[in-house]
């Protein structure tokens, strides 16, 4: 048998604990995203109060929230039940497509594609940082692990939990 993988697994495991954020702070710095990379990503708020953001987030969603890309309705990320306000307001991952998963959150690109939709709502009152971690390309896989973790550790605002 040929375990050769096995380094190579290690390998790209290994390159995980030099882990450094890209921060991107609007939708036009987008452009500095490999869009084909996995990454975990993580909302921040660096402006405004979290309780006011969830407030804000939460009459958007009661009014705008459908899965049906109905005009003027989005798909919106979820909020549990117990959410708690908290300067981590969104952790998630992406497998594939960076890029276009940024747009979604930043943009409102998708009214299908569960996401922030961060210009339909803040009003200028919130603003956010994302804090983007890359992954190695071979395991896309790493993505949900490392959310998962995130999620545990930083207890975002919104978003579902593990």
């Amino acid at each position: 048998m040929n375990w050769e993988f096995l380094d190579e697994m290690k390998e790209n495991i290994a390159k995980c604990q030099d882990l450094k954020p890209l921060v991107i702070s609007g939708p036009e710095e987008s452009r500095k995203i490999r869009s084909s990379i996995p990454a975990v990503y993580v909302f921040r708020i660096v402006e405004g109060n979290p309780v006011e953001a969830l407030k804000m987030f939460r009459t958007f969603r009661d009014s705008h929230h459908a899965t049906d890309g109905r005009e003027d309705k989005y798909n919106l990320t979820g909020i549990t039940e117990h959410a708690s306000p908290n300067e981590v307001f969104y952790v998630g991952k992406v497998r594939g497509n960076l890029y276009g998963r940024m747009k979604n959150h930043w943009e409102s690109n998708s009214a299908r594609t569960g996401s922030l939709h961060l210009c339909r709502w803040t009003e200028g009152k919130i603003r956010f940082e994302t804090d983007i971690y890359q992954l190695p390309e071979r395991f896309p896989v790493l993505a949900d692990i490392f959310e998962n973790e995130f999620k545990l550790h930083l207890t975002p605002t919104v978003g579902s939990r593990t």
